[in-house]
């Protein structure tokens, strides 16, 4: 059951950051602020700062990976 919330946890911290960086790439239109770029920077961010594993995030990254 514990996997399952990390899991949808870390689905809803990926839309959490996806979504305002969409929005701020249509506001500003600079390349280096694509969502996908800029998403994956700040996770990284949190992760390494709240000190979180990588296995840990990939609960709810795998499912993410699969719908890719």
């Amino acid at each position: 059951m514990l996997t399952f919330i990390l899991g949808i946890g870390m689905i809803a911290l990926t839309v959490a950051i996806y979504v305002p960086a969409t929005h701020l790439y249509r506001k500003l239109k600079w390349p280096i602020l694509m969502p996908v770029l800029t998403a994956t920077a700040v996770i990284v961010l949190i992760l390494l700062i709240s000190g979180i594993k990588l296995d840990t995030y990939m609960l709810g990254g795998k499912w993410i990976q699969e719908l890719l």
